[in-house]
């Protein structure tokens, strides 16, 4: 009912503006605002599916005359979505061999199987995954392995330690999906919103290639990896004994086999691609980006021919999970971006930020970090960015500040949603599992928001 009553204002409110921007001056700015309100409330709500609200800017937009419907409607498929495309085909490459099951499961063998073992097994199992393909589709794959494991301690432990331990493997996947995504530009979509936005606002300076946010994204990576190991051990498993039989996860490895022919294709072309994105600055021309890659090493994934079935890897099915809701959003929060500089909306928000004027940069990092953690606990980190980063880009424009590391924290902060269900993707499948209750997810999640906010707001302001 509430929905309903919401919508229905919301769409009374829509018809005013439109009836009365002839008749009152209405400032582009002030239209632009209420376009992002309603856009950004009905996100958090969910009022209509989320892919529904991300379309309403190709309407709204050239309705109120922000920008022209062309212009709105080209935000919507770009090179860094090309990427998004890609790197999403590939994985459903590694998921359709099996590949990602058995380079899961050769990595927690190696780190042994006692409590601390299978714990670090499964956050950097995950956090390599994570890294190269979409947190939702590690946590979907990790899920089935770590109900596995422990299906095979319901003996060796008290039904309270099992409780207890489940919690932490449960938790070890969710955090380690989310922090994962902050090691490559391809990890997480909002890593792509900045690198997008990033260029088309400042397209004088210097490109983040690859190999640059590597650089940034790995030290951070492992940072929170490590400490999330620290207390998920000090709260779940520090007192905890055990002698698991690593014969069931050996067992499962075993029964797939040698390396197959198909997966030796993929992991070559994952690694191919890997190399191409990394050396790109340095050995090919400019009109080669990292999407063109991305799609030209896919495409070969077609053409690579099953012993089998002697036909490509992947077939045209591939194309029907593609998640074109995720590309929607994408574009959505692009047009905003688009609407709100061309209608002067981030310099008038940018100008009520000038009191800012005179803080220490790590204090104005510290609050941008801080707001953003907030914001993607209740809000998809998507639309967090995707309506912070062009605010930030007008207040560094107003404040001479440098825009990369104060629009990277701000992208790194979008990922540290850990309290919530609701927050990431990864904690709602963790949750979605019932080994997780909520008030254990906000016990660990809040210690490691903190964490995360005082780790990125160090790293920004004073060693990036």
């Amino acid at each position: 009912m509430f929905k309903k009553s919401f919508l229905l204002i919301t769409l009374v409110v829509i018809v005013l503006a439109t009836v009365l921007k002839d008749l009152i001056p209405l400032s582009p700015p002030f239209l632009m605002g209420l376009i992002t309100l309603v856009i950004v409330t009905w996100w958090i709500l969910e009022i209509v599916p989320i892919p529904v609200t991300a379309l309403m800017p190709v309407v709204l937009m050239p309705l109120f005359r922000i920008t022209s419907a062309d212009a709105v409607a080209q935000t919507y498929m770009n090179s860094v979505l090309m990427m998004f495309v890609g790197g999403f085909i590939i994985a459903a490459a590694m998921e359709k061999t099996q590949l990602h099951k058995r380079l899961a499961l050769r990595v927690i063998l190696y780190f042994g199987v006692a409590p601390s073992g299978l714990i670090k097994g499964f956050l950097f199992a995950t956090v390599t995954i994570s890294m190269w393909i979409s947190n939702t589709a590690t946590t979907v794959m990790m899920i089935p392995i770590a109900s596995g494991v422990l299906a095979q301690l319901g003996d060796q432990l008290e039904k309270k330690d099992l409780k207890k331990f489940s919690t932490a493997i449960f938790l070890s996947i969710a955090y380690a999906a989310s922090i994962g995504g902050m090691g490559t530009p391809v990890g997480t979509p909002t890593n792509l919103v900045f690198m997008k936005m990033y260029q088309e606002q400042y397209p004088t300076h210097e490109k983040i290639y690859f190999l640059e946010w590597l650089q940034l994204g790995v030290p951070l990576v492992l940072i929170l990896m490590t400490f999330t190991y620290f207390l998920l051990k000090h709260m779940y498993f520090k007192n905890l004994n055990m002698n698991y039989d690593r014969t069931q996860l050996a067992g499962q490895l075993q029964k797939m086999g040698p390396m197959k022919y198909e997966e030796k294709w993929v992991i070559g072309l994952f690694v191919l691609l890997s190399v191409l994105w990394i050396l790109r600055p340095f050995i090919l021309p400019d009109y080669i980006d990292d999407g063109m890659l991305a799609i030209a090493v896919a495409l070969l994934i077609f053409f690579i021919p099953t012993r089998e079935e002697k036909m490509g890897i992947l077939n045209a099915d591939v194309f029907q999970t593609i998640p074109w809701d995720t590309i929607l959003l994408f574009g959505g929060g692009f047009a905003i971006a688009l609407g709100m500089s061309e209608s002067g909306l981030s310099n008038v928000l940018a100008e009520h930020l000038v009191r800012l004027d005179g803080m220490p940069n790590w204090a104005i990092i510290s609050g941008v970090v801080i707001l953003v953690c907030l914001l993607s606990e209740v809000a998809s980190n998507m639309a967090t960015i995707q309506i912070i980063l062009p605010i930030i880009f007008a207040l560094c424009n107003g404040l001479d500040l440098e825009p990369k590391n104060l629009a990277l924290a701000a992208t790194f902060a979008a990922s540290t949603g850990f309290m919530l269900p609701a927050a990431t993707a990864p904690n709602a499948l963790v949750y979605g599992t019932r080994k997780v209750s909520i008030r254990e997810m906000a016990r660990s999640g809040f210690v490691l928001d903190i964490v995360a906010i005082i780790v990125i707001a160090i790293y920004f302001s004073f060693m990036a």
